[in-house]
């Protein structure tokens, strides 16, 4: 008899090895619902079957994290790291499985009841095709009634061809076995092959302005003219780099400030910076004047972008300056206005407006992008609200607007923000080209 219990005991342990290396999952036919192989033979073994955590085909793919000692329901920004493993399904199968840790990522949003994360991997994982990795990002958007903004806006970074715009993809959370709602996976802003390539070996390097954040383990540096950047590649830059980089943003002040056009687009690619500008002024997003406004610096020319941080923008967001739909907001910020200087760059500026009109009224327009977005993902927004119990209408943050009563009514202030705000950039342009 022992030598059979040992022989089960074998097999079981055989079993839940060939789970954990493979994600591999079973199908409960009775009730149509998936789990991975690990939950199907933990939850039998113990009896909980109904309160395992389970899978379902859904619109879009499912993320599951498991921490250590299940400590995700308890985890802070100064926490740092903790070891999980990650799963994630798309239709019905599981898809992916790996060790790795997570942790909460992020400024303001860190201290939000609806907390977004960075995960990495031990070793490199294409994610739902987005290129290998170690390193992701699930963006809560606890502070956005729509959960769309962030998504919207990368989106139409990306038509608007800024290099290296994170790729992203709605998804649904559990954590620790807690479902915590929709989140946006996305691509981190790092420089990797994948990702920003650049090479910080040769002289390249990516910078993020900061202008009084200031974190343990971050190098800043500021310019003659008061902008002040946070290093983020090379990731510990040395005194000499430090130096190097210094200098070539005072060689592009130098050059701006010189009046001469011809030298500038040496220096700057003004195309870049135009399209970052056009984002950033039909947006309006509060942090563009404070924090998470990214340039990389690629063979002797300074680049505008990647894009980055949108939940607090069009409209959702205080005071009265950044919430109105009338008025330049992101022309006065940092490099703007050494650019704004220059007619050729507003002209510039100008016709990308004009050549954009129908992308934009894409967004807002009836059936347009928004009413897109809400009609595809309506069971994964109600989802967030109804079952993960996040309050659609509760005031998460000071730095939000108050939200609507409802889900739509959120959605279709989104709609007529962008609408107002349009038709005031396009005066605003159409004046500046003709003149």
């Amino acid at each position: 008899m022992a030598k059979w219990k040992r022989v089960l005991w074998a097999l079981l342990a055989l079993v839940i090895l060939f789970g954990l290396y493979t994600g591999y999952a079973w199908m409960d036919e009775r009730e149509n619902r998936v789990c991975t192989g690990v939950q199907w033979l933990i939850a039998r073994l113990t009896g909980n079957g109904d309160e395992a955590v389970e899978w379902t085909r859904r619109e879009v793919p499912q993320v599951f994290i498991a921490t250590r000692d299940s400590v995700g329901g308890k985890l802070y920004k100064r926490t740092g790291y903790v070891p999980a493993t990650m799963e994630i399904a798309c239709d019905g199968e599981s898809t992916l499985f790996g060790e790795g840790s997570v942790k909460v990522r992020g400024n303001s949003t860190a201290f939000g009841p609806k907390q977004p994360y960075n995960f990495k991997f031990d070793e490199k994982q294409d994610v739902l095709g987005m290129g290998a990795a170690r390193k992701w990002c699930l963006l809560a958007n606890c502070f956005d009634p729509t959960l769309m903004r962030n998504y919207l806006a990368m989106e139409f970074a990306q038509h608007l061809g800024l290099a290296y715009t994170s790729s992203q993809c709605f998804v649904e959370l559990w954590m620790d076995g807690s479902y915590k709602g929709c989140y946006v996976l996305m691509e981190p802003v790092e420089v990797k092959s994948t990702r920003v390539d650049i090479d910080p070996d040769d002289g390249d390097f990516l910078i993020e302005y900061e202008r009084e954040r200031e974190e343990e383990d971050v190098t800043y540096v500021t310019t003659s003219n008061g902008m002040r950047f946070a290093i983020s590649e090379p990731e510990e830059p040395t005194e000499a780099q430090q130096a190097e980089i210094l200098s070539a943003l005072e060689k592009a002040i130098d050059v701006l400030e010189g009046g001469d056009y011809a030298q500038v687009l040496g220096r700057i690619d003004v195309d870049s910076f135009a399209r970052y500008l056009l984002l950033n002024e039909l947006f309006k997003p509060k942090d563009f004047e404070y924090s998470s406004v990214f340039f990389y610096f690629q063979d002797g020319v300074l680049h505008a972008g990647p894009a980055w941080d949108y939940d607090l923008s069009t409209g959702n967001s205080n005071p009265p300056e950044v919430t109105c739909t009338d008025g330049l907001y992101a022309s006065k910020a940092h490099w703007y206005p050494l650019l704004m200087a220059y007619p050729e760059f507003r002209q510039s500026v100008a016709e990308l407006y004009e050549a954009e009109q129908a992308s934009i009224a894409e967004l807002y327009g009836r059936n347009g992008r928004i009413d897109a977005l809400r009609h595809e993902y309506a069971d994964v927004f109600a989802r967030n609200f109804e079952e993960a119990g996040w309050d659609v209408t509760e005031l998460y943050s000071t730095l939000m607007r108050r939200p609507d009563r409802t889900f739509d009514q959120n959605v279709n202030f989104l709609q007529s923000w962008l609408r107002d705000r349009d038709e005031w950039l396009r005066q605003h342009w159409t004046a500046a080209h003709e003149g």
